[in-house]
């Protein structure tokens, strides 16, 4: 393992399993080029030839991150290094959340938190993070795209069209080399890791020159009731081109940042690199879990609203639920 990223530490660039921190808020281009040089430099370090470069890197991503190895994937022409990848929560179709933020601004509690708005707006990592599906709507016609809406909603956020525009070029860019990836090159196996149940932005409507997002899923979109894991859309956590292929998803419980740690991902690394193991399919958990709704940022000595449903399983009278 290498600890380069521990300030008296040197890079072991022979190293075979490599934690990748990168700054988030230069966004997924800037992120991309720094592991594929990162990448580019350990395998140099560790391989004699191009042949035994080919297949030698797994990557498992989380949110962000999974976005990140995508376009290092495609754009940037990994996927011959690429066995396998997973992501967790990746919001493969953009986050709802990051539109609410660069529109309306951060709540926490109610409260409008204006200067940390401010400074979410100068980042482009909340404008790559954008849906990229058309999840808005207009009194009377077609649901927008993010960078549709008019400068008169988007007041607060100076540059929007833009920039939501660039950021849709992106995932355009990725999901390009995905449809049709380069000849001879053999696309790496993906598992998408993600969960439903819980209250998740999703929806957005223009009411005159507001926009109001809420955690209605869009009914003009298809798995309406899936809800996500408080942050990122289960329907945009499941990467396009695994559409119809169920075995690469694994539905789990937990919420957004606790898919950091799912072990649903060292169970697919150890199926993946061990030939002897079966793929446990399916997208269902195995056993029932509580979709929970609740604010990212609670404000001191108020009271926070709690919402818990249960999922996976038929309530009755009998059953009993215990907070630990």
């Amino acid at each position: 393992m290498d600890t380069a990223d521990r300030p008296t530490a040197l890079a072991d660039t022979r190293a075979d399993l490599l934690l990748f921190p990168y700054d988030f808020r230069l966004g997924v281009r800037s992120a991309a080029e720094r592991l594929h040089t990162e990448i580019e430099d350990r395998l140099a370090a560790m391989c004699g030839t191009e042949r035994e470069k080919a297949g030698r890197v797994v990557v498992i991503g989380h949110s962000m991150g999974g976005l990140v190895a995508r376009y290092w994937l495609g754009p940037l022409g990994g996927a011959d290094r690429c066995a396998a990848l997973i992501t967790l929560g990746a919001p493969h179709r953009g986050a709802p959340k990051a539109l609410d933020w660069l529109v309306n601004g951060m709540l926490g509690g109610g409260v409008p938190f204006g200067r940390a708005s401010a400074v979410l707006r100068e980042w482009q990592s909340v404008y790559d993070l954008l849906p990229r599906y058309r999840m808005i709507a207009q009194p009377g016609g077609t649901p927008l795209y993010p960078y549709e809406l008019g400068p008169a909603v988007t007041a607060r956020a100076p540059g929007f069209s833009a920039r939501a525009k660039a950021a849709f070029t992106l995932h355009e860019e990725i999901r390009e080399f995905w449809s049709r990836p380069e000849p001879g090159i053999a696309l790496p196996k993906v598992t998408a890791v993600f969960a439903r149940g819980h209250g998740t932005l999703h929806r957005a409507a223009v009411v005159g020159d507001r926009l109001e997002v809420g955690d209605k899923d869009p009914d003009w979109l298809p798995n309406s009731g899936w809800g996500g894991d408080g942050t990122v859309p289960a329907i945009s956590a499941i990467p396009v081109e695994a559409d119809s292929d169920r075995n690469a998803w694994r539905a789990v419980p937990v919420k957004h940042l606790a898919l950091a740690s799912a072990p649903e991902a060292l169970e697919n690394l150890a199926m993946i690199t061990s030939p002897s193991l079966s793929a446990v399919l399916g997208d269902t958990p195995q056993s029932p879990w509580l979709g929970v709704d609740l604010d990212d940022v609670l404000i001191t000595g108020t009271t926070p609203s709690l919402r818990v449903r249960l999922l996976g399983a038929e309530r009755d009278p009998a059953t009993r639920i215990h907070a630990e």
